[in-house]
């Protein structure tokens, strides 16, 4: 499949085009690698690769599929999670000095939900300095640009994700919103965002504390 196909394609259309054999994970979660290799350093969406382990991961994913084997929803594809999610064994930040060397060794929830349906994180995306301000800027990672004019913001909270879904660099990304920091990055951006009703989606594995239980 021509390679734009694969990066603009919708998470659902990848989950059907893996499930079918029409694709394999491999190839799709290499596509967004490339892709984050070739762009990222003209958009500064993604902070943090999750390179070995995704392509182990998409290998694992193909090998279970081979055998009948389906793991879930997203089963192989490639997803991008905002950067104060905890995500064991990878760097979680929230773009916060004090935890810029935090490796949690557990999962929020939202992170164990989605690799329990077979989603595979390709890397953390940027955002404000513990998602308290309408842009992604922080001094540790620096500014997230617009996708459409670089000397634009993306917005934020949770522009990282925007940004790296507006121009390839994922097809899945999951941030939070409390007054809009999915939805402002979302419209500057050019993509969806959806806020889910407040307790729909848990809250729990957020950082932003690093007295916070950090390793536990």
């Amino acid at each position: 499949m021509d390679q734009n196909k694969i990066l603009f394609s919708s998470a659902t259309e990848l989950a059907d085009n893996i499930r079918s054999g029409k694709l394999i994970s491999y190839e799709v979660v290499a596509a967004f690698l490339e892709q984050i290799e070739k762009y990222n350093v003209t958009y500064n969406a993604v902070v943090t690769l999750n390179k070995t382990e995704a392509l182990k991961r998409a290998q694992e994913a193909d090998i279970a599929l081979s055998k009948g084997v389906i793991w879930g929803k997203l089963h192989g594809v490639p997803i991008t999670i905002k950067d104060n999610f905890r995500t064991k064994g990878i760097l979680t930040t929230a773009d916060y000095k004090p935890l810029k060397n935090n490796i949690p060794q557990n999962d929020a929830e939202i992170v164990k939900l989605l690799q329990a349906e077979g989603a595979i994180i390709i890397g953390k995306t940027n955002l404000s300095v513990l998602a308290m301000d309408m842009q992604a800027n922080n001094p540790i990672f620096g500014k997230t640009n617009n996708p459409w004019n670089i000397t634009k913001t993306s917005g934020g909270s949770s522009g990282g994700c925007a940004a790296a879904l507006a121009t390839g660099m994922t097809p899945l990304s999951f941030g939070n919103d409390l007054a809009g920091s999915i939805r402002l990055p979302a419209s500057y951006c050019g993509v969806y965002g959806f806020k889910p009703s407040f307790g729909v989606v848990s809250l729990e594995g957020i950082q932003t504390d690093p007295d916070e239980n950090l390793n536990g």
